[in-house]
């Protein structure tokens, strides 16, 4: 029982931090959105579904921000990874193509 209660608690504490995240993006506090993508994404208890929408949330972010090359990575990431839902996998790839278009007309 414990464990069950244990992972629900990772869950939460998971997501909140993850909704935290889209806020300070929604706010244009790329830092603040960053960090705490970058939470999820390193906490080890915390599903791999929320941590691989994490993961590409932050990649949005360093897009943004100008950061290609790491945007790039971040969503290559996401494509590769297997625990990912397809739903994020799908996402991730519509948006390193892009990406792709966008720094190809520069």
């Amino acid at each position: 029982m414990f464990g069950k209660f244990g992972r629900n608690m990772a869950r939460r504490k998971a997501i909140k931090t993850y909704k935290d995240g889209i806020v300070h993006a929604d706010a244009r506090r790329f830092d603040k959105a960053i960090a705490n993508y970058s939470t999820v994404v390193d906490m080890r208890q915390a599903p791999l579904d929320v941590r691989a929408m994490a993961r590409l949330n932050r990649a949005l972010v360093y897009s943004v921000q100008g950061d290609v090359p790491t945007a790039r990575n971040e969503l290559t990431i996401v494509i590769h990874d297997e625990a990912a839902p397809d739903s994020v996998k799908n996402s991730a790839r519509e948006k390193l193509k892009r990406l792709d278009k966008r720094n190809s007309a520069d």
